[in-house]
């Protein structure tokens, strides 16, 4: 049997893994662009950042008590296979699977990927040992996010990091080497996307999935939608 597995561009490799940022999600839910026209907002060329080099050591075998992604039931931890991973959270039938170069420059990554059209799940690895997954939901109901944040919170406490914002709430669990964050975002039309991410802190801070950047992407994504909507204001003055 011929694999699915396909190669996705390079030019789209950093967009799934930094949709988790306050600035990723803020501009992708914001539904305009500087023109007013309908789909996501983007970025000026001079606003998308260069891939940042990270340098960590393969994860060790996870231990008990280690932080982790959790579905129905199970973990995803540093340290696991690439397999058991995969296995924890399945691709749906009918799901698009690819490969990609890792959002990161480190030559010893590798980042794999399946999305559906209500649910995406992604892993960087290396040598087939987990070091971030990330398990995102759209469309997301009120009984869909608190089971979400139940069973995280249920397996390892209340977050002992809370950041809310207009249009984001944050989750935030740390130890060791691991940082577990959860991360829902609000549309203006009330439509929900979470992700849940494990993974190695320095490259979580390089992806911008930390306390400090979610307060720091919160303010500029703020400022962004500020402006584009007012200058969608304008314009629409104008035509008046």
């Amino acid at each position: 049997m011929k694999s699915k597995l396909k190669l996705r561009p390079v030019a789209n490799d950093i967009r799934f893994w930094t949709s988790a940022s306050s600035l990723g999600l803020l501009l992708a839910l914001a539904g305009c662009s500087a023109n007013g026209s309908a789909g996501p907002a983007t970025l000026a060329p001079e606003e998308v950042a260069e891939k940042p080099r990270v340098t960590i050591s393969v994860p060790i075998p996870p231990q008990a008590g280690d932080l982790g992604l959790v579905h129905s039931g199970e973990l995803i931890r540093l340290g696991d296979s690439k397999a058991s991973a995969w296995q924890v959270v399945p691709k749906p039938k009918g799901a698009y699977e690819f490969t990609e170069d890792p959002p990161v420059l480190n030559e010893s990554m590798q980042a794999s990927v399946w999305e559906s059209r209500d649910q995406s799940f992604g892993l960087i690895t290396m040598k087939g040992k987990v070091v971030l997954a990330i398990h995102a939901w759209e469309n997301v109901d009120d009984a869909t996010l608190n089971s979400i944040v139940a069973d995280h919170e249920s397996a390892f406490g209340p977050a002992p990091n809370r950041a809310q914002y207009p249009l984001t709430d944050y989750w935030f669990w740390a130890k060791g080497q691991s940082r577990l964050m959860v991360v829902v975002a609000t549309d203006s039309r009330q439509r929900r996307t979470v992700s849940a991410v494990i993974g190695q802190y320095e490259l979580m801070d390089a992806l911008r999935m930390s306390l400090q950047s979610a307060e720091d992407d919160a303010k500029a994504a703020q400022a962004r939608l500020d402006k584009l909507f007012g200058a969608k204001k304008a314009t629409s003055t104008e035509k008046k």
